[in-house]
């Protein structure tokens, strides 16, 4: 087995993640868990880091049943030709025996293509202010190459697209700005420039993940 995740349901029994895609219920330690639930028909070949790798129960769990899983997917149609996956945060019903999901309640919330099948994150949470707060990672093949090859990669196209994102909140320059300002002050003087944009980079596209998990 591969476990990357688990959560406790209000009654204590807890729900635990397989990477490949199948959810375990298990009422009490020592119990033999049984099948909660299985994905794998809905997601993406395993590979790097990809599977099933958040879940979180909404915080009114006993009154609506809402279940949130992030798992990776193959390639939407439209999404751009060799990227590796489809990151899916979705949201489930869970039905009033507990014995698994409702069928066809998944409701879609998010999907981002993904270029590579790692730094993905995937994580998932409500915090005290009743908001879910889901991880989404380094973009993956983007931070690679940025931090391995970082004077031959050409990925300007890439970095276009998260600044493209980070555009919708203006506020957020003034903060990018002050990373870069900060990095010029922590990074040793023979760090390249784009070191010091791509934590710029990196800090806008986190902040803006943050506030669009605000608005689910």
């Amino acid at each position: 087995t591969f476990p990357t995740t688990m959560t406790f349901l209000p009654t204590g029994d807890r729900l635990v993640c397989e990477r490949t895609g199948q959810i375990l219920h298990q009422a009490e330690a020592g119990d033999s868990p049984r099948l909660f639930a299985d994905l794998s028909d809905r997601m993406a070949e395993l590979a790097g880091e990809r599977g099933l790798l958040g879940i979180a129960h909404h915080p009114n769990f006993t009154e609506n049943r809402r279940m949130y899983l992030r798992y990776s997917a193959p390639l939407r149609d439209g999404m751009p030709e060799g990227y590796s996956h489809t990151a899916v945060l979705s949201a489930f019903e869970v039905t009033e025996d507990g014995s698994g999901f409702v069928p066809n309640s998944e409701q879609t919330l998010l999907e981002i293509p993904e270029p590579g099948a790692v730094h993905n994150a995937g994580d998932l949470a409500f915090g005290p202010d009743g908001y879910l707060y889901a991880s989404m990672g380094a973009l993956g093949y983007i931070f690679t190459k940025l931090m391995s090859d970082i004077e031959s990669y050409d990925g300007t196209a890439d970095i276009d697209r998260l600044v493209e994102l980070a555009l919708r909140i203006p506020v957020a320059w003034v903060l990018g700005a002050g990373v870069y300002l900060l990095s010029a002050a922590l990074l040793p003087p023979s760090e390249p420039n784009t070191a010091r944009f791509t934590a710029g980079v990196a800090f806008l596209v986190g902040l803006y993940v943050n506030v669009t998990m605000k608005s689910l």
